[in-house]
């Protein structure tokens, strides 16, 4: 009979970090996360939501599609990770546990509007232009406030 395998274990960022007095911004410090829990999370969000790639990688971790695609498609174990790249995760994992960032970025995929097609291009428009400051200042907003939360 096949074992059950076990469920990942994923710690979340303590809300008082008494124990920690380095002058980072990171007062509570995510730990060892199950990198490969949260690309599959975070994999399944994008495709639920329809948010491309592109669009997560430029407001949610501030890095090239490419190298999110890397991230999401080949994650390493957490001990082999430099600090960037936990910090890649750390972003990842407040994203996926809040649904309002979840819903803001969605708002602003291109891909949100499949149907956007015409008889004479059958593939989905994809906007090239950048989001209006008004709503990238509402995403800056929600990214510090679930930061806070941490």
């Amino acid at each position: 009979s096949p074992k059950p395998s076990p469920s990942p274990t994923i710690l979340v960022p303590s809300t008082a970090s008494t124990n920690n007095n380095n002058n980072n911004n990171n007062a509570s410090i995510l730990e060892p996360l199950d990198t490969t829990y949260v690309a599959n999370v975070v994999r399944k969000l994008l495709a639920q939501h329809n948010i491309g790639q592109r669009i997560f990688a430029r407001y949610i971790l501030s890095l090239s599609q490419g190298t999110v695609s890397e991230l999401l498609s080949k994650p390493k174990c957490w001990s082999k990770l430099t600090e960037k790249g936990k910090e890649s995760y750390r972003k990842m994992w407040c994203w996926a546990n809040s649904e309002e960032s979840i819903l803001t970025l969605k708002s602003i995929s291109p891909r949100k509007g499949m149907n956007n097609r015409s008889k004479d291009n059958p593939y989905p428009a994809v906007s090239t232009k950048h989001t209006d400051p008004a709503t990238h200042q509402k995403i800056v907003q929600i990214l510090a406030d679930a930061q806070k939360q941490q």
